[in-house]
């Protein structure tokens, strides 16, 4: 399985992303959390099902956010 390495600016785009959706609508922001955890979690097992958006780099994208997770494998 492969192991998942993130860019240091990933938490602080999540954390920014949860509190403008907390913000938007109570509870919204804790949704994307648990969204976006389930498909960083999912995406080791998952990662060749998603196409090659341009040079090496794929793109997942979440299921009731319009918000998706660019990774390079």
């Amino acid at each position: 399985m492969l192991a998942l390495e993130f860019h240091p600016l990933v938490e602080a785009d999540l954390t920014e992303a949860a509190e403008w959706y907390e913000r938007q609508q109570p509870g919204l922001g804790e949704r994307f959390a648990i969204e976006t955890h389930d498909a960083f979690g999912r995406l080791p097992k998952e990662a060749s099902l998603y196409g090659v958006r341009f040079d090496d780099i794929r793109r997942m994208n979440l299921p009731s956010f319009p918000y998706c997770v660019f990774y390079i494998i």
